[in-house]
């Protein structure tokens, strides 16, 4: 099978799983975010940082599967027993500062969550290598499997505790649920068993190429994180709710539309390193998909957000629609930024993404400290401002220091551009000119009004590029 049939196979199974996944999860996030209001919910999600942090830390330990290609058993399973017992010290860790940690945001209940909650860390760690060896097959059915499978699982029991009034503490129990699941999915179908065995020397070779991944994942855990953290101590945990609530729609939305093809995208570029004229094909495809789906599917998601946050989420969380829209404009860097972090990871160049990394999020979270004592309004400008710099830093680190040249790949998204801002002005005067009285016909009809005029704008300016695109991944 040709690297476009197997990329085109993985994208696939990954929209598949991602789609799937959010759909279920984003159905089963209405629900429960209607009944647990966002304080309960800003306080599960100061217990959710040390999941970010664990996810980040695992994955960055386990970056060498996939970016060397392991296959030897012996050096998968040292390395199994590292993550699983960094897993276990996280999670003795959490329990421990479990008290402090309340203390410090003057949440006694905190305390409770937390120390439920440090189960996560020992099963997120569990699931790491054979998730990655799964990724390393480029084999994205499993993973569509386990996450249908353990997002409605979970989803259900997270729904049973809200409905009988747990609060947070049903968020606590859904992420229980959910990595139990998905242990015992891919367990059963990953094909392997970890020795008893430790070898330093295949611990080293093994981590080595994603110790720089581990601290750029630190780096990552604190430019998402650390805001929550600034808001919990100055503003309180509604604030928290009404950050989380809008980060966790973006991410919704990121996951959808971008995280399948960049699954995809990191191993088929560590395969194909020294082969330029075939990685800049590839690439510029990337691109043109992101001017395609993403553009569009962010603009209306931007515009249509007063229509459906109060209707899927209630009432309560229409203070967080202004600050839904700024972060979804982050939508449109984000993916850009991904595509120049995959290349650096493919190309074992994470040192030199790790210069620019350092620098922006730095600053950014310093700038970002201080508007948290004032206005979270004032945090989400600040966010999208050093995310836009981070951008055009990795551009330019990747052309100096590993000579691949991005800028040009802009030309594949003019026409997706153009197409975009028409349907966007469709829209605009069909919700201002256009009454109707049901909420959910004004809906419809505005998500009708969008995809009949892009579509017709699309198949006027590019049929040929997306006829192009689809031969490309056929062959």
């Amino acid at each position: 099978m040709t690297l476009h049939k197997k990329m085109a196979k993985g994208v696939f199974w990954s929209v598949l799983e991602k789609g799937g996944q959010q759909f279920a999860s984003f159905f089963l996030f209405m629900l429960i975010a209607r009944m647990v209001g966002p304080e309960e919910y800003g306080l599960a999600m100061l217990c959710f940082v040390f999941l970010a942090f664990c996810s980040l830390l695992f994955n960055g330990m386990g970056d060498g599967i996939v970016t060397l290609q392991i296959k030897d058993s012996a050096k998968l399973s040292s390395l199994f027993w590292v993550i699983t017992g960094t897993g276990f010290i996280v999670s003795l860790l959490c329990f421990g500062c479990a008290r402090p940690f309340a203390n410090f945001f003057n949440e006694p209940d905190l305390e409770t969550l937390l120390k439920w909650f440090s189960i996560v860390p020992t099963l997120l760690a569990v699931q790491t290598v054979p998730q990655l060896l799964f990724m390393q097959r480029m084999d994205f059915k499993i993973y569509a499997i386990r996450s249908l499978v353990a997002i409605i699982g979970s989803g259900l029991v997270g729904v049973y505790m809200a409905y009988n009034g747990y609060g947070a503490f049903a968020l606590i129990a859904q992420q229980i649920a959910l990595y139990t699941l998905a242990n015992m999915i891919l367990w059963h179908f990953v094909g392997w068993k970890p020795a008893l065995m430790l070898k330093k020397a295949d611990v080293i070779e093994t981590i080595a190429p994603g110790l720089k991944m581990m601290l750029s994942n630190t780096l990552a855990f604190v430019e998402q994180q650390a805001p929550r953290l600034f808001l919990g101590s100055f503003l309180g945990p509604i604030s928290v709710g009404y950050y989380a609530f809008a980060f966790r729609m973006r991410m919704a939305l990121q996951d959808m539309l971008i995280i399948p093809a960049f699954a995809v995208l990191f191993p088929a570029l560590s395969q194909i390193k020294g082969q330029s004229e075939e990685q800049n094909k590839i690439i510029g495809g990337i691109f043109f998909l992101i001017g395609l789906i993403v553009f569009p599917a962010v603009s209306m998601a931007i515009l249509t957000a007063p229509l459906y946050v109060p209707l899927f989420f209630g009432d309560k969380w229409l203070p967080a629609i202004d600050l839904l829209q700024l972060f979804l404009v982050l939508g449109f860097v984000a993916p850009f930024a991904k595509v120049a972090e995959v290349i650096f990871r493919a190309h074992n160049k994470v040192g030199t993404y790790l210069k620019g990394q350092g620098v922006t999020i730095g600053v950014g979270t310093a700038v970002v400290y201080y508007y948290s004592q004032y206005d979270l309004m004032a945090v989400a400008w600040v966010i999208i401002g050093y995310s836009l710099i981070g951008a055009i830093t990795y551009f330019a680190l990747l052309s100096r220091y590993a000579n691949i040249h991005l800028w040009h790949h802009f030309s594949r998204i003019i026409k997706s551009t153009i197409s975009t801002i028409g349907m966007v002005l469709a829209v605009f005067y069909f919700m201002r000119d256009v009454q109707i009285a049901n909420d959910w016909s004004k809906l419809l009809a505005t998500l009708s009004v969008g995809g009949v005029s892009y579509v017709s704008l699309c198949f006027l300016m590019q049929k040929n590029d997306i006829i192009s695109i689809v031969q490309r991944f056929r062959t």
